[in-house]
């Protein structure tokens, strides 16, 4: 009971700390999609521990409360430094104008977007059925569950050195919504 008393309060204030950050800053500085897609990461399968959700059979419960506390310090150490400051190297110079031509990225946004709705309209009728996630993973190219799941954050590091670029702004933010909602479905 301790330990699960003690992952919460870890889990709690790591959020909040990814909130504020995100707030803070808006869509200005990568960081605090960073701190998100950590948290994410990390406390995904904490959060499904907490809420009684199956969890990945490798992960050794009696660890996840030391693990939290360890998570929660990571998102700590990067969060509240640029909580208090504003680092300017990290937020883009919009008076410059943009050395690259970014199309490769919209096509590939565009591609993983598409990717995203097919996997999403294929596996939401297992979902509603009750499969498991590894069923549903396995439908369509189960061997790119992974490469999609890491391309989320090439796809934020790079439009943040993009941010000056039209039409942009558009498919990323589709992208973001088509990559949440698969993964609220596959249950990642």
């Amino acid at each position: 009971m301790h330990d699960q008393f003690a992952t919460t309060c870890w889990t709690l204030i790591a959020f909040s700390i990814v909130a504020l950050k995100l707030i803070k800053s808006k869509s200005s500085d990568p960081i605090g999609y960073i701190l998100f897609f950590y948290f994410f990461f990390g406390f995904g399968p904490v959060i499904n521990y907490l809420m009684g959700m199956p969890i990945y059979f490798g992960i050794v419960q009696e660890n996840i409360a030391n693990a939290s506390m360890i998570m929660c310090i990571g998102i700590a150490s990067l969060g509240i430094p640029h909580l208090i400051t504003r680092d300017p190297s990290l937020v883009p110079d919009n008076s410059k104008s943009e050395p690259h031509n970014w199309e490769a990225l919209k096509i590939a946004l565009i591609v993983s977007i598409g990717y995203g709705v097919v996997k999403c309209l294929l596996m939401l009728p297992l979902r509603a059925q009750g499969a498991s996630k590894i069923a549903m993973i396995n439908i369509a190219l189960p061997q790119l569950h992974y490469v999609y799941l890491l391309l989320q954050m090439y796809f934020c590091a790079f439009y943040f050195s993009a941010t000056r670029v039209s039409g942009l702004k558009r498919p990323f933010w589709i992208n973001v919504m088509v990559y949440v909602a698969y993964c609220l479905i596959v249950g990642e």
